[in-house]
């Protein structure tokens, strides 16, 4: 099938050096769980290495399916946002995309670097969003964040690793000065950055996706016990996602780590210009941290403290 008889379906990924290559292994898990669909990536970067953007492009061209914009956006205008930790400037570029994607592009979907695509996003990109100008899934490990941000008790709360954006609305409500304005009005507020200036500025306007569109690696069958808002069958998501990410402080670059899907990161990073890719941290505690993660995975966080201990005393 050539590309002009499918689908076109417009995606966006942001990132710097840090995460480039786990945006090219993204790239590639799209691509080929979606074969029915042509796909043309926007990247939003500011000043990667040639090298990099080269092997971003090299991960595109292995597949028959995909096409690649490269967008930069000059992050001094905005240093003065909260940034924390491994969180850089470049949480915040998704909330640019209104201006620097022109009119001609009216629906767009969002996906994190940090993640892998397992099966079609088909259903995802042609959902109803019900009027909306954001859908997204349920964060289920944003207890409390509602309350932080001055919302109602017990306030939904998403996750903004996956969102189907309505471009168009965005526009007609010019939202990007109101996404600014909250953030220099509320720095000290801002604990998951470019997560909570959307849940604030679309406070009651989200449609909510399923769990499987974005189900955190790190989610546990008791996480989704009670109910979650826009998912039917919380277990089945969470058995058989269809894009799992990897947040929190457990990533499957890390052997020592163990993570869940990290064999489909490592294969669909096969698959990308990072293909010369090896998890680093292969040694003999690694495999040692590893055994008892896996023999004991409900003492992994004792576990942890003890690891931690033990790598400070053997230095």
């Amino acid at each position: 099938m050539g590309q002009q008889q499918r689908d076109i379906v417009h995606c966006a990924f942001s990132t710097d050096e840090n995460y480039a290559q786990h945006c090219a292994g993204a790239m590639a898990s799209v691509l080929a769980n979606s074969p029915d669909l042509a796909f043309h990536f926007h990247l939003i970067q500011d000043a990667l290495p040639l090298d990099t953007l080269e092997r971003l492009r090299t991960t595109i061209a292995s597949f028959t399916n995909g096409t690649l914009s490269v967008h930069t956006l000059e992050s001094s205008t905005f240093s003065h946002f909260r940034v924390d930790d491994h969180i850089t400037l470049a949480a915040y570029y998704r909330l640019f995309l209104p201006v620097l994607l022109g009119p001609e592009v009216e629906r767009i979907i969002y996906l994190d670097a940090d993640l892998v695509a397992r099966h079609s996003l088909r259903p995802l990109w042609e959902c109803d969003m019900a009027g909306h100008p954001i859908a997204a899934v349920y964060d289920t490990h944003g207890e409390g964040s509602a309350e932080r941000l001055g919302m109602p008790a017990n306030h939904p709360y998403f996750n903004s690793g996956v969102l189907v954006i309505d471009l168009a609305a965005w526009r007609a409500r010019d939202v990007l000065p109101k996404f600014v304005a909250y953030i220099e009005a509320n720095f000290g507020r801002l604990r998951y950055h470019d997560q909570d200036v959307l849940n604030a500025v679309f406070i009651n306007d989200v449609h909510y996706l399923d769990l499987r569109w974005n189900t955190q690696v790190r989610t546990r069958t008791s996480d989704v016990a009670g109910a979650v808002i826009g998912t039917a069958d919380p277990f089945a998501s969470l058995a058989d996602p269809a894009i799992a990410h990897f947040t929190g402080n457990r990533k499957p670059w890390r052997f020592r780590d163990h993570v869940r899907f990290e064999d489909e990161y490592l294969r669909y990073l096969a698959r990308s210009g990072f293909a010369d890719f090896r998890q680093p941290d292969r040694t003999k505690f690694a495999y040692l941290t590893r055994k008892i993660r896996t023999r004991f995975p409900k003492s992994a966080r004792a576990y942890d403290g003890i690891a931690w201990r033990l790598r400070r005393m053997t230095r």
